[in-house]
């Protein structure tokens, strides 16, 4: 008996952890009852009826727990460009039933029949397609009547060739300022998506909604990408999540590239830590997330 109920109480101290790790109900009823029993020793058969109770209660936890959001960011989405790189995440994503958030670069979209075939299909499969700016240029160098130019450009092609709106603007190299974002208040852009180190969540100026990436899978040094290890994404990862409410892994297609090749461990790497995340965790796209920071 004490070999069983020590079992069932390491069972509950782990699901008490990742329960309330993600904050999702009280477990405090629970923990009392199996305190209750387990000082019943010399009741033997109400113990074991307990036990069972309690087994029967952590399925339903499970059942009903709604699991946190999170989402990719693709950066640098273009033709020709690294595309065998952006072909497998696209691909991968589709065949794992993740929808993917795909930043293109506009001015450089639309004649790799391969690369647009590829969007185009993780559209039909649920992903979302942001503006990332218009030649990946810094846009606080220009006008605002400039930027809004260069915006309103980058949504008319995407919706021109993807039949689709783009309400999200990713602001490369995370290049703006006041002027970018009383440009996005005028060209229909709701959302930017920058880094954490740049910019909060939360609304800023003129409406708009900061939704920023809050884990970056590789590190750029003197020009050469370092990809994280599983542990420190993994712990990123669930950092965020408690932090933010949600979390966004930011990529890019060169990242998974060495010497001209698709480097096969940053691969695994990437596999690996999207089949381990999916086991808590929920992917998304950023309807989903603007929706949580807009509540917080």
């Amino acid at each position: 008996m004490a070999t069983r109920l020590t079992a069932i109480l390491l069972s509950l101290l782990m699901i008490f952890a990742v329960v309330d790790s993600i904050q999702f109900v009280e477990i405090a009823d629970l923990s009392g009852r199996l305190s209750d029993a387990s000082e019943s020793q010399g009741n033997l058969s109400r113990l074991e009826s307990e036990l069972d109770r309690l087994r029967l209660d952590l399925d339903e936890i499970r059942r009903s727990m709604k699991p946190p959001l999170l989402a990719i960011r693709i950066d640098d989405v273009q033709d020709y460009y690294q595309n065998n790189a952006t072909i497998f995440l696209l691909q991968y994503a589709a065949d794992e039933g993740i929808p993917l958030n795909l930043a293109i670069i506009p001015k450089y979209f639309g004649l790799d029949q391969k690369v647009v075939g590829a969007v185009v299909s993780a559209i039909q499969n649920g992903s979302m397609v942001m503006v990332h700016g218009w030649e990946h240029e810094e846009l606080e160098q220009f006008s605002e009547a400039e930027q809004e130019k260069r915006m309103l450009d980058g949504k008319n092609r995407l919706l021109e060739i993807l039949g689709c709106e783009s309400t999200i603007l990713v602001p490369p190299i995370y290049s703006f300022n006041n002027d970018t974002i009383l440009a996005m208040s005028r060209t229909g852009l709701t959302t930017i998506s920058t880094y954490i180190d740049d910019q909060d969540p939360g609304l800023v100026d003129h409406g708009i909604l900061s939704v920023p990436a809050t884990v970056e899978m590789s590190i750029l040094v003197n020009g050469s990408w370092y990809t994280k290890s599983l542990d420190e994404l993994y712990d990123e990862v669930v950092e965020s999540i408690g932090v933010y409410g949600y979390a966004v892994i930011l990529t890019h297609p060169e990242e998974f590239v060495t010497d001209g090749r698709i480097d096969q461990e940053k691969i695994f790497t990437f596999e690996v830590l999207i089949d381990r995340l999916q086991i808590y965790y929920a992917f998304t796209t950023f309807d989903e997330i603007e929706a949580i920071v807009r509540s917080s």
